[in-house]
């Protein structure tokens, strides 16, 4: 039987942890274990234990607030699983979703399946447009353009690359890797449910600056030759990068109180 590391980095997620974990442990159809990678420094022993299918444990950052990459690196530690999963603790699954996209990943390679985001009030704001045909490897142009998180399924029989040390778009960084080192098989179920609200990052204070200093550490890392030896990447980054802060700008001063990065963009849409 396989087994799957499922990795869900945890800061101040008490009210919406629960209902991940549901989500989560519907998917064992397999030996699951969950790592909780703390990096509050809270304590979520009473979410941990054994369930039918598998056992939560949790993890911490070698200190707070190190940062959701840090948190994902954390919980990939002694990584010795046929799988590795990937879910935010405010974030749920789609029941099947664990094992379609074990099977269309395979030992070596990875898959990801199209998100949908939730508003605060439980209305689905938008999805990735593609018409690529469902097991496909995901385009390239698809995964810059779609400004959501993906959120892969990993098979471990090829070494998994760390997450990057980024505060913003580091999701994209990550996939990208997967995308270039592997390929990324697509499936066209929307079984990933990618919340928002004010409290997520992107409605925060510090927002502006944060995807500024991303995208400043990124473009600096692609200049060092850093994460991907296939030129097309870097140069079709740096051209998103670009289109992207312009609708950060957009966004910045024309976003309403308390919206997300998200909800702007659905609602531009929309217009």
């Amino acid at each position: 039987m396989s087994s799957v590391r499922v990795v869900i980095p945890v800061y101040k997620a008490q009210a919406t942890l629960e209902r991940c974990l549901v989500s989560v442990k519907k998917n064992a159809f397999c030996s699951l274990h969950v790592f909780l990678a703390v990096d509050d420094g809270d304590d979520y022993s009473a979410w941990c234990g054994p369930f039918e299918g598998g056992i939560v444990d949790a993890v911490r950052t070698s200190a707070a607030r190190s940062g959701p990459s840090a948190a994902r690196n954390a919980g990939l530690r002694g990584l010795a699983e046929d799988f590795v999963a990937f879910c935010d603790a405010d974030d749920q699954w789609g029941e099947g979703r664990l094992e379609r996209l074990c099977a269309l990943a395979g030992p070596g390679g990875a898959a990801v399946d199209n998100t949908t985001v939730i508003g605060p009030d439980g209305t689905p704001l938008r999805q990735a447009k593609t018409c690529q045909p469902p097991g496909d490897a995901l385009n390239l142009m698809t995964l810059l353009g779609a400004r959501l998180p993906f959120f892969s399924v990993v098979g471990c029989g090829v070494p998994i690359p760390d997450w990057p040390d980024l505060r913003f778009a580091e999701d994209l960084v990550f996939n990208l890797q997967l995308l270039e080192q592997r390929g990324l098989r697509f499936s066209a179920e929307t079984s990933y449910l990618y919340h928002v609200n004010a409290a997520s990052i992107s409605a925060s204070a510090d927002i502006g600056p944060r995807m500024a200093d991303a995208y400043r550490a990124i473009l600096a890392g692609l200049d060092a030759g850093q994460w991907f030896e296939t030129p097309a990447i870097a140069t079709a980054l740096r051209r998103q990068i670009h289109l992207d802060r312009e609708t950060n700008t957009e966004f910045l001063s024309g976003g309403l109180a308390g919206e997300t990065l998200n909800e702007f963009v659905a609602r531009k849409k929309s217009e």
